[in-house]
């Protein structure tokens, strides 16, 4: 439920008055806000009512604002994710599994590995993502979406049964679990899907990103066969991103695992982060971070697109076996790309040529003309011959959300082009940048696509928001089965903050039953929630009990936002060895943990985590706000966007012991609080 926004005495005042004057007839009566009006809210914390209200208005510069301020609102709407909503018996099951199930401890070894149903995803094969219907110029508008709505209805319709029937199935060693089996999420907007067929149809060579924690959930069955579904020659790069977090050996691994599973696609590694230490004033040192592409890592990348562009450049098997098309046949890309532009980096790390413009640059971005394009490439079949195309080569980053498409984009031209943030589905729209005059990059907003992965695991990924997620106790039960929590923050068992039970019972001699010590007690998924809320003095406003649903949102968003580091081995790993020291067995009972990269996270201010963050997002916004064209207003309106989930209920406040003058002086409680209200109702009486 959300929180009420605080309201000044004046301010309630002015509104009983206003109230009042309604009731005695003396202004008219506003009309009811209707049920969608009492839900919505627009931007600036500005209601619809509002919006409507100024709209009317007799200023025209104030109705034209409200307007195209209506017109943004709705637009970003069409765009929302929809999320499902946790059935109320499915959260009650994994509240009481969460407190009653011990953790898994030690973590066994066979933790640090990617789950096998990633890997053997058989019934996952039967998915697909949803493709675009064909479509003529003669089509209307209405048409065209109508066909595009039919097609996804029914693609709908065919995904929610397999993945239900794969939430109904059984598993196998398990008995009962139908119930505690979470969904899988999928992007259930055809918007967002709509922002994936134009780039897919405008692109040429895809980049798929994959976040190298666990690589094999962000690249599906599903748009594994939607890209090999195009009937126009298409390559496809596995990009492995966020390679700083993980650590090359680790990335490395991965990378040789994807070119074995997947022969003939190529696979390249970045990082889209330098790491600056600089000081503010009255903050103290903190950690900068700025768009930056390793040099090794540019080279790579380029190195890949060079190669797939000279495989577009190549006739495809059944036409170089047939001389005479093999005659007239002419590539669909442009054959001329000056690659050794873009290797040229200076000292800011930004290509030679970044951001430059074509004289015709004004034409590829005419919606227009490239329907047109698409169309084209589109119709045409494999044995036609094409004049050969003066359009730049087009390259689309496409992946689910919070892999790093806008980041790497930013990390290519070496400063903000466009909005990045740690909150999944930052990109709304699908945006184009060009890197040379030849070369274009379109980024592509994240969805989460089709697949037969728990929920957990998805958030785990940080590929649903955080704020999104109300099955707060199995993610932690999932998180805690593969990494030590309590050691990870240095956490106290509940059981120890308790008073110990006087045993008045007489015991004859060896007989007492010893204590456990507290190594020996177990954890639960609810002692690590309780255990953290007490850590941070979080309780709830009205009972003063343990705040577990604000610790269990800090813990999610700190596995998310890589403040803890984890990272997933690849199948049959050849770091698989047995532990032959101490501290190797200590390590194999880390589970995905990372522990070298951090021994403890830092804890030192919980609320000002998220907000020293922030802080730095949007610092590094007003310093190239000029060159991304970016307002004020957007900024203000992004900043409500990542706002964290309501936890911040005011805890009780304790009462200060001080001690009293005197010889015998007593321990008393400070009444400051009772002292301000007496000395008000003074004033107030004095006053009448």
């Amino acid at each position: 439920m959300a929180r009420k926004k605080p309201q000044s005495t004046k301010q309630k005042k002015a509104q009983l008055q206003e109230k009042r004057a309604i009731k005695r007839g003396d202004i008219p009566a506003p009309p009811p806000p209707t049920r969608s009006e009492k839900k919505r809210r627009g931007v600036h914390g500005r209601s619809t009512i509002q919006l409507r209200d100024e709209k009317q208005s007799d200023d025209p510069e104030v109705a034209a604002a409200a307007a195209n301020l209506a017109r943004k609102i709705e637009s970003s709407r069409k765009l929302q994710s929809t999320y499902l909503k946790m059935k109320p018996e499915f959260l009650a099951a994994w509240k009481e599994k969460a407190a009653n199930e011990p953790l898994r401890r030690p973590v066994p070894d066979e933790a640090r590995y990617v789950p096998s149903n990633l890997v053997e995803q058989k019934e996952a094969e039967e998915l697909s993502a949803p493709k675009r219907p064909k479509w003529r110029f003669e089509m209307s508008k209405k048409e065209v979406e109508a066909n595009e709505e039919a097609i996804f209805q029914r693609w709908m319709a065919d995904t929610e049964a397999k993945v239900e029937k794969w939430r109904t199935s059984s598993i196998e060693g398990q008995e009962a679990t139908t119930l505690l089996r979470s969904p899988a999420y999928f992007e259930r907007n055809i918007e967002v899907w709509r922002q994936l067929w134009r780039v897919t149809e405008l692109s040429s060579i895809f980049l798929v990103l994959l976040d190298s924690r666990c690589p094999l959930l962000h690249y599906p069955p599903s748009l594994h066969n939607y890209i090999r579904s195009f009937k126009s020659p298409r390559r496809t790069i596995l990009v492995l991103t966020k390679v700083d977090v993980v650590g090359q050996d680790r990335a490395d691994r991965w990378k040789a695992w994807l070119l074995n599973r997947y022969p003939g696609v190529k696979v390249a590694q970045v990082s889209s982060y330098l790491d600056q230490e600089g000081e503010r004033k009255g903050q103290g040192a903190r950690k900068r971070y700025i768009p930056h592409i390793p040099p090794a890592s540019l080279k790579d990348l380029l190195e890949a697109l060079q190669q797939c562009h000279k495989e577009l450049l190549e006739p495809p098997p059944h036409i170089r076996d047939n001389p005479e098309k093999h005659s007239s046949w002419k590539p669909r890309v442009r054959r001329e790309v000056d690659w050794t532009a873009l290797y040229r980096v200076d000292q800011e790390n930004r290509p030679a040529t970044s951001g430059t413009t074509r004289p015709d640059e004004a034409q590829a971005e005419d919606p227009a003309h490239e329907e047109e394009q698409v169309q084209k490439n589109e119709d045409d079949s494999d044995d036609d011959a094409l004049d050969e195309p003066n359009g730049p080569l087009t390259v689309g980053l496409i992946g689910q959300p919070n892999v790093g498409k806008s980041s790497l984009l930013n990390a290519l031209f070496g400063s903000i082009k466009v909005r990045a943030s740690r909150t999944p589905g930052k990109t709304k729209h699908f945006q184009t940048l060009f890197w040379s005059p030849e070369l274009r990059l379109v980024d592509c907003p994240g969805l989460v696509l089709p697949n037969l992965v728990p929920l957990e695991l998805q958030v785990l990924s940080s590929i649903i928001p955080i704020s999104r997620v109300s099955s707060i106790p199995s993610c932690i039960f999932n998180a805690g089965n593969l990494l030590p929590l309590e050691r990870v923050f240095n956490l106290r068992h509940p059981s120890e903050d308790e008073p110990e039970a006087e045993d008045k019972r007489t015991w004859r001699g060896g007989m007492k039953p010893s204590t456990p010590s507290v190594a020996q007690k177990k954890w639960t998924a609810m002692d690590v929630l309780t255990a953290y809320a007490n850590k941070k003095g979080w309780v709830t406003a009205k009972a003063g009990r343990p705040d577990v649903n604000r610790a269990g949102n800090a813990i999610l968003r700190a596995l998310a936002e890589n403040r803890v580091p984890w990272a997933f081995e690849p199948p049959s790993s050849p770091s698989a060895s047995t532990p032959t020291s101490a501290e190797d067995t200590e390590k194999s009972h880390d589970g995905i943990w990372l522990a070298d990269s951090t021994s403890r996270i830092d804890e030192t201010d919980a609320e000002s985590e998220v907000d020293d963050d922030t802080e730095d997002e949007d610092n590094k916004l007003t310093q190239s706000m000029k060159e991304a064209n970016i307002s004020e207003e957007e900024e203000e309106e992004d900043e409500e966007e990542e706002d964290w989930i309501d936890h911040t209920k005011p805890a009780k406040r304790k009462p200060t012991i001080v001690t009293s003058g005197g010889m015998f002086g007593a321990l008393v409680e400070d009444d400051d609080e009772d002292e301000e209200e007496s000395n008000e109702d003074e004033d107030g009486s004095e006053e009448g």
